[in-house]
C-alpha cells in the first residue's frame, strides 16, 4: 500500500492465492477490497488486517464499488448477478441482483441510496447468423436491491453509465455509437446524442 505522495507504507497484506484481479478503496481510504476469481477480501488499511472474506459469487468477479459511506460494498461478477454487502461484517444484504449477461460495471449514486449495473454478452440471432452483442442497465434501491428502472434500447453493449447528482436521470453510453438520456422513475428514454463516430465508452 502506497502513501498519498507515494511512499510505501507498510501494510502486510496478506495475498489471495495467486494474484489480484481488481482492487479499490473506500472514499475515506480506510478499507481496501481485492478480489481474485469469485473471492473478493475486505481489509483494514492501518493495520493490513483481514476484515472478512466476501464469498457468494460463482465466477469471476469483474467489477467493484464503495458506497460514498463506505458502509457497502458492491460487486458484479460473471455469474450475471451483483451482490451487496456489509462492509462491517462482510455478509451479503438482500438477494442477488439477478441478470441476463455478465455483470462489468457497477456505480453507485451520490448519494448511495440507488446503484447501477451494467451487464452485457452475447445473443444468438439464429442458427444461421453471426451473434449479436447485446447489454442491459438496471437501476436498483441500495438498501433493498429491488429494481427501479431498466433501459433497454441500445443497440449492442453498454460500456459506461452515470447517474445524476439529484437522481432522476441516467446517461449512457454504448457500442451504438450513442449517448443516451433517461429518466429514472420509468426508464424513458429523454434524449439520444447521436453524431459519435465511435463507441462511447466514458
Amino acid at each position: 500500500v502506497w502513501g498519498q505522495q507515494f511512499n510505501p507504507v507498510k501494510v502486510p497484506l496478506q495475498p489471495h492465492a495467486t494474484r489480484y484481479d481488481r482492487a479499490i478503496f473506500s472514499s475515506d481510504r480506510t478499507k481496501l477490497v481485492t478480489a481474485h476469481d469469485e473471492t473478493a477480501q475486505l481489509w483494514d488499511v492501518a493495520t493490513g488486517r483481514l476484515v472478512a472474506t466476501l464469498s457468494g459469487h460463482h465466477k469471476r468477479i469483474l467489477a467493484m464499488a464503495f458506497s460514498p459511506d463506505g458502509r457497502t460494498i458492491l460487486t458484479g461478477s460473471a455469474d450475471n448477478t451483483a451482490l451487496l454487502w456489509d462492509a462491517a461484517t462482510g455478509r451479503t444484504i438482500g438477494a442477488p441482483l439477478a441478470h441476463m449477461y455478465e455483470v462489468w460495471k457497477v456505480v453507485f449514486g451520490s448519494d448511495g441510496m440507488r446503484i447501477l449495473t451494467i451487464a452485457h454478452g452475447s445473443d444468438s440471432i439464429t442458427p444461421t447468423q453471426s451473434t449479436l452483442k447485446t447489454g442491459e442497465v438496471m437501476l436498483w434501491e441500495a438498501a433493498t436491491g429491488k429494481p427501479i428502472s431498466n433501459f433497454p434500447e441500445h443497440r449492442g453493449p453498454v460500456y459506461c453509465a452515470a447517474l445524476s447528482p439529484d437522481g432522476t436521470a441516467v446517461l449512457t453510453g454504448g457500442d451504438d455509437e450513442t449517448a443516451r438520456l433517461w429518466r429514472t422513475v420509468d426508464g424513458k428514454l429523454l434524449t439520444n446524442f447521436g453524431g459519435h463516430k465511435g463507441m462511447v465508452t466514458a
